[in-house]
């Protein structure tokens, strides 16, 4: 049997430092630490109280922490009386120990009200077993997904520790500087728009070097590019926060393969599926619905047909553009807005066209609105671009239509 797994105090620094820069609580102050290092030794050793946070936001992130790690309420004040960032992870590691079981990865749900999915370590710990399987020929983790999310938690934390392997961290906006830190047998674990990213730059890749992607589909043409600039492989991960990974794939032309412990209930064709998991003990549990409508091959091999949650990728986080909708729409000022991922062209954050009460007052509501959206959306939720106007832009057949 295969040794347990263990989370450590650097494995809770670093999801704190994940958490942090997740928050976007830091994005206005230039000299925080975080907003331009992924120095872990330097977070460490830095005081709370010089962090670039006011004590509300470290509050918020302490409380965020400790629901993460399912530890108690209380924990937030014994955090906030550490002196240092490396305390916090030592004192919660304390708190984690006390009872290892559950973690929670918050997600934003079809209706756009974030969710709470709560995840046993022992299935996280069974899935990246049956993940390094897959990968156990690579010698290096290459990161650049988010750790306090599912996919950064198991690929970036987790796998390393069930491969032995290194990790290295490189920052989300891929350059040839990046690519040159390569080396044979490493394993990049990233997302569909640094791997659209990378395919532009058309990097030369080293021998032996694969990628994985997830949170969302990966652009056939994207992959088959890399292939050609030298990229050995990259899989697919299927999954979502609710269920961790469920599937994976080599190649785009394939289709998925289950991995080992999970088995559809029934199998109709282009239906949404429901699975069941076979639990470390050898139990079955419950009933797992598909985000998607699914095409079984076989019993162990599928084809997702179409998502049916309407949400976008940005920044490799999956975003509900009708939430960020919801949110500026309750704003005093504001009529009416729409809300759309940019075209290429133009990015690849949210834009909103809003159209206010009162025309004369745009200049009013610039100055408000930042504030506003950061108090109540994450950091990737919040729309780059502000187009104003006295109606939403439609066709000719009168549907909503995109504007620049």
């Amino acid at each position: 049997m295969k040794p347990a797994l263990e989370l450590t105090a650097p494995d809770l620094r670093a999801l704190l430092a994940s958490l942090i820069r997740g928050s976007g609580l830091h994005a206005s102050k230039a000299h925080y630490l975080l907003a331009s290092s992924l120095d872990m030794d330097a977070l460490a050793s830095i005081q709370p109280s010089q962090s670039g946070l006011q004590e509300s936001e470290l509050r918020s992130v302490a409380l965020a922490f400790t629901e993460m790690l399912c530890i108690p309420g209380t924990a937030v004040d014994q955090l906030m009386s550490c002196s240092t960032m490396d305390e916090w992870a030592q004192c919660a590691l304390e708190f984690w120990r006390a009872n290892p079981a559950e973690l929670v990865f918050k997600t934003s749900g079809s209706t756009g009200t974030p969710n709470a999915c709560k995840q046993s370590f022992a299935l996280l710990e069974q899935e990246i077993q049956a993940q390094a399987e897959i990968f156990k020929e690579h010698t290096r983790i290459v990161t650049l997904v988010p750790r306090h999310h599912i996919y950064g938690f198991l690929f970036s934390i987790l796998l390393p520790k069930a491969l032995g392997t290194p990790v290295l961290e490189l920052p989300l906006v891929p350059s040839r500087n990046q690519m040159e830190q390569l080396r044979p047998g490493d394993l990049v674990v990233a997302f569909p728009m640094f791997w659209k990213s990378l395919a532009v730059l058309a990097p030369t890749f080293p021998p032996g070097v694969c990628g994985v992607t997830s949170t969302g589909p990966c652009p056939a043409d994207v992959i088959h590019s890399l292939l050609n600039l030298g990229l050995c492989r990259i899989t697919e991960i299927y999954g979502s926060s609710e269920t961790g990974g469920i599937g994976t794939r080599h190649h785009p032309d394939h289709d998925y393969t289950l991995l080992p412990f999970w088995e559809p209930l029934a199998i109709q064709p282009d239906h949404q599926a429901t699975l069941t998991r076979r639990l470390p003990n050898g139990e079955t549990a419950g009933s797992f619905k598909l985000p998607d409508l699914i095409h079984w091959e076989t019993a162990r091999t599928f084809r997702p047909l179409k998502r049916q949650d309407k949400c976008v990728q940005v920044a490799g986080v999956n975003v509900y553009p009708e939430k960020v909708v919801d949110c500026i729409r309750s704003h005093a000022m504001v009529r009416s807005c729409a809300v759309r991922l940019m075209r290429p062209d133009e990015g690849q954050r949210l834009k909103a066209f809003v159209v206010l009460k009162d025309e004369s007052r745009i200049d009013a509501f610039r100055r408000d609105i930042r504030t506003w959206l950061v108090q109540r959306l994450s950091a990737s939720e919040i729309p780059k671009s502000l187009t104003f106007g006295t109606a939403l832009p439609t066709n000719d057949m009168g549907k909503d239509a995109d504007w620049d």
